[in-house]
């Protein structure tokens, strides 16, 4: 058995702990040690939020030129043949409206926005049968006549067509097939009132052309003609020129620049870039689109946060120059957002061949 001074020890030992200056060295080392993994979370969260807006406004940026690209590529097929586009205006209707009367109407066609955003509107259909028109047979009577042709294949109802005028000055008119009846070697078409067709022509539009013998008549299948533009909130949206529809397409895009690559309207070789002012703006004749031969873009994206300034509360420094659209291209105006100076932007510039207009638009 333990002796009365044996236990007297051992309780005096358990009852033993840290001393109020252990206590406070070792609060010290343990604020220390929170204060520099604090200050290394920030640093990392200040780098990742940088990292995450760069590539979130990369993102943005090659969206948006990879959409404008793709529709680009297409431009002019169905209605450029030779270098010459069969419809310089267009006539198109649609639920109960008339959403082009006689309209400006081109594979491509940029309009310049001076120191802010261009639009650039691009014109295609989507149908491989575009790239090999019909013959109307005999003239119309009026514009809600029938149309004849010299096909008694391709064509069925519910089909869209471009009807183009053997005249430049006539415009073409968008049509929807309600019915397709053969006759003889050819097919009547006719284009009653629906969706895509006003009950009475004449009173939808200004000139709603009687086309005569030898017009063409392209199916289209979905004619895509839509405009790309930069709007108050620094959005890209898309315009369906035909149904009035606006989307967007994606946010934090300030700047939508275009510029035209032309050649000397016979060699495919581009002589010079050219912006779509002067003589080449809107709206294109023929004498241009035989010329077109590509269109670059540049992008610019913002990032979606702000960036702190280097000197706290200092003025904001995370980018001190405006972008550049292209070298010696317009300079890019973001002094309306005073803030502009916060963030970080990236430029996409890229250059898109129009082959339609290099290879003659055949299909």
């Amino acid at each position: 058995m333990l002796s009365h001074q044996s236990r007297g020890k051992l309780k005096t030992r358990t009852q033993a702990g840290l001393s109020i200056v252990e206590v406070m060295v070792g609060l010290m080392v343990g604020t220390l040690v929170t204060l520099a993994a604090w200050g290394s979370v920030m640093f990392y969260e200040a780098n990742r939020r940088t990292g995450m807006g760069g590539n979130s406004a990369l993102e943005n940026g090659l969206a948006t030129a990879l959409t404008i690209q793709r529709d680009a590529k297409s431009a002019g097929l169905g209605f450029v043949f030779a270098g010459q586009s069969v419809c310089q205006t267009l006539n198109a209707y649609y639920d109960g409206a008339a959403t082009a009367d006689s309209a400006a109407f081109a594979p491509v066609s940029v309009v310049d926005g001076g120191a802010g955003s261009d639009e650039i509107s691009i014109a295609y259909a989507d149908s491989i049968l575009g790239g090999a028109p019909v013959k109307m047979i005999s003239g119309m009577t009026d514009a809600g006549d029938l149309i004849k042709v010299n096909s008694t294949a391709n064509l069925a109802a519910g089909d869209m067509i471009l009807v183009a005028s053997t005249s430049p000055a006539q415009p073409c008119t968008l049509m929807e097939v309600t019915q397709a009846v053969t006759a003889g070697f050819g097919t009547d078409l006719t284009h009653a009132g629906s969706t895509w067709n006003p009950g009475s022509p004449g009173a939808a539009f200004s000139n709603a052309p009687a086309y005569g013998a030898n017009s063409s008549v392209i199916r289209t299948g979905r004619l895509t003609w839509v405009t790309y533009r930069v709007n108050a909130d620094r959005h890209l949206e898309v315009v369906d020129n035909l149904t009035g529809a606006v989307d967007t397409l994606a946010e934090n895009i300030v700047f939508l620049k275009a510029q035209y690559g032309v050649s000397n309207g016979i060699t495919q070789q581009i002589e010079q870039w050219v912006p779509a002012t002067d003589a080449w703006a809107p709206p294109l004749d023929n004498a241009h689109v035989a010329a077109l031969r590509a269109v670059r873009i540049a992008v610019v994206a913002r990032a979606p946060h702000r960036e702190k300034p280097t000197v706290a509360n200092g003025p904001c420094d995370a980018t001190q120059e405006a972008p550049e659209a292209w070298a010696g291209g317009p300079a890019i105006d973001l002094s309306g957002d005073p803030d502009w100076q916060c963030y970080k932007y990236k430029t996409l510039l890229l250059t898109i061949p129009l082959k339609n207009m290099i290879f003659g638009g055949q299909s």
